[in-house]
């Protein structure tokens, strides 16, 4: 089977984006982590409450 490391998503709901070397942040109520990503990639998002929202 094909691996998606970077757990990418093409298709409706989904829009592309271009990284930048900041790294990102993972947020959850108990922690939050950072990754480092280089590139782009497609992810599903939704704008909600004035935010954007990447699944």
């Amino acid at each position: 089977p094909e691996k998606n490391f970077a757990l990418e998503h093409y298709g409706r709901n989904s829009k592309c984006f271009e990284h930048t070397n900041d790294m990102w942040e993972e947020r959850t109520c108990r922690q939050a982590r950072q990754w480092q990503h280089w590139g782009s990639g497609c992810y599903r998002y939704k704008c909600e409450g004035g935010r954007l929202h990447i699944h």
